[in-house]
């Protein structure tokens, strides 16, 4: 698996590898979906109702279950997070930070990232992971601001020739009090405690 994310008591996982998306119970390692239809599955969310996924081999943002373009026209799709309102749309290959609104259209939030890879909202803001830059940054989507928040982290770069063209995943997740981050440089999780907003 690549990615994984929360879905309920489920969780998401995608397979660039195998070309899946899945929904899959833990507490018994059920598959509960099994999509395989998708072009190169780079990151699975739920948004709303909808499993939406990232395709790096069409650069669209597509529902997983229909195949319905959500947004098109990207280089490395990657990044997901969703407020259950708005999707947030991370190309890793341009910086950018798309933003859909529930009635389908999308505008430009943020710009100037550098390679961006996981998303989380936090608060009104995104976390967002510069895999390049070794770094967590906080970004307003409304006003696009940048502030770096933890730095100085070894999230690596192994590419794997002939595969994605940004390694492996590195991702960021929240609960209450903490902040996870994987990173692929030295294989780990790592846990910053924070505030949340």
């Amino acid at each position: 698996m690549n990615t994984v994310s929360p879905d309920g008591d489920n969780l998401i996982v995608t397979g660039w590898f195998s070309n899946s998306v899945q929904v899959i119970d833990p507490a018994d390692g059920a598959i509960l979906e099994d999509i395989r239809t998708l072009a190169v599955p780079t990151n699975a969310i739920r948004h709303g109702e909808r499993l939406v996924a990232a395709t790096i081999g069409t650069g669209n943002i597509v529902d997983a279950t229909t195949g319905e373009e959500i947004l098109g026209g990207l280089s490395v799709p990657l990044g997901l997070a969703s407020d259950g309102q708005t999707l947030y749309v991370g190309d890793w290959a341009t910086g950018i930070i798309h933003a859909v609104a529930p009635d389908g259209t999308s505008t430009v939030a943020v710009t100037g990232l550098t390679t961006p890879e996981g998303l989380a909202i936090f608060g009104d803001r995104l976390l967002v992971v510069e895999e390049a830059l070794d770094r967590i940054v906080i970004v307003d989507p409304i006003s696009g601001r940048i502030v770096p928040i933890i730095e100085g982290l070894n999230l690596g770069s192994r590419v794997i020739p002939g595969a994605v063209p940004y390694g492996i995943f590195n991702g960021v997740a929240m609960d209450r009090n903490a902040i996870y981050v994987t990173g692929d440089g030295d294989n780990t999780v790592q846990v910053f405690r924070v505030d949340r907003p």
